[in-house]
C-alpha cells in the first residue's frame, strides 16, 4: 500500500511536469510560427505590390494582399487579429499579428508579434 501511494504520487508529479513543459513549448512554437508567417507575408505582399507591381495599388489592396498571404501560411483554427499601424504604397508596412488561443488547462492565451518592412532603394 505504501509503495502504491509512492508510485501514484510520482506518476502524478511526472504528469504535471509534462503538461507544464508542453504548455511552455506550445507558446514558443506559436510565437515562432507567427513570426515566420508574418515576415514571409510582409515580404510577399510588398514584393507583389511595390517592388514588382503588375497594376496600380492602394493601401486597401495592400492590406487585402497581406491578409491573403497570412491565410495561406497559417495552419490553425485559432482566432487571429491583424492590426495595421502604418501602410504606404511607397514601400512601408507595419503590422501586429495576435493569436488568441486556449491552453491545455482551459485558460485563454494570446501571443503577439509586430513586424515592419521597408523598401530600400539604392542609387
Amino acid at each position: 500500500m505504501k509503495s502504491m501511494i509512492k508510485y501514484t504520487s510520482i506518476v502524478f508529479i511526472f504528469t504535471c511536469c509534462f503538461l507544464i513543459s508542453v504548455n511552455l513549448l506550445q507558446n514558443n512554437r506559436r510565437k515562432v510560427e507567427l513570426d515566420q508567417s508574418l515576415s514571409q507575408s510582409l515580404y510577399s505582399s510588398l514584393k507583389g505590390n511595390v517592388i514588382h507591381p503588375v497594376y496600380e495599388t492602394n493601401e486597401l489592396h495592400m492590406q487585402v494582399e497581406l491578409i491573403r498571404h497570412l491565410v495561406q501560411t497559417l495552419n490553425s483554427n485559432d482566432v487571429y487579429e491583424v492590426i495595421f499601424h502604418g501602410i504606404s504604397t511607397q514601400g512601408f508596412l507595419d503590422v501586429t499579428l495576435a493569436n488568441h488561443f486556449t491552453h491545455i488547462n482551459g485558460e485563454a492565451g494570446t501571443v503577439e508579434v509586430r513586424r515592419s518592412i521597408l523598401k530600400e532603394e539604392y542609387k
